[in-house]
């Protein structure tokens, strides 16, 4: 007597099962994984699948971002590395976008440009809103490594009488990550 079984369908309906699950894979679920909220990254609700979620009333760290869409990029996957890209329209807040990259032992922002609400960021000084262009600062094992920024466009302060120089604000921020980590 022989059992003859569907191997087709079996390997098919595997195959589908596999894909479905990658696909519609949380959010929540890959931050987890990718460590996220121990390089800094925090939000209080996170939606949607990988591919396409959303993150509210995210915050990197002590500055606040806000509400961002973010998606996973699949050819740096590929590459053993996971880079998560954020994105935040000019409406909600000020225009965002970027990139966060975790591999293994690295971790860093990738061409950040947006605006930043500093908070108590900068510690005595009075700077409270950064608007940054291309800011890319990684972190291997602890230690910030080739941080480097196009321009800081301008930069709000509390009162007219603080100084704001623009040109060297990205590169003073670069400098102070890599000091707070060595």
């Amino acid at each position: 007597m022989r059992f003859r079984l569907p191997l087709r369908r079996t390997v098919f309906f595997v195959a589908t099962l596999a894909v479905a699950l990658i696909v519609l894979l949380p959010l929540r679920v890959a931050a987890g994984w990718f460590d996220m909220g121990g390089k800094g990254l925090a939000a209080r609700a996170v939606e949607g699948s990988l591919w396409m979620g959303h993150l509210r009333e995210a915050q990197f760290g002590p500055v606040q971002l806000g509400d961002v869409d973010a998606r996973l990029n699949v050819l740096p996957l590929l590459l053993g590395r996971a880079r998560l890209s954020l994105h935040r329209d000019e409406a909600a807040g000020g225009a965002l976008d970027g990139a966060l990259l975790v591999t293994r032992h690295r971790f860093g922002i990738e061409d950040m440009t947006g605006q930043f609400r500093t908070g108590a960021l900068f510690g005595p000084l009075t700077i409270t809103m950064l608007d940054l262009s291309e800011v890319s600062v990684n972190f291997e094992d602890g230690v910030a490594r080739a941080p480097r920024a196009r321009s800081a466009r301008r930069c709000r302060a509390r009162s007219p009488a603080s100084a704001c120089r623009p040109a060297s604000a990205a590169r003073c921020a670069a400098r102070m990550a890599q000091r707070r980590c060595r």
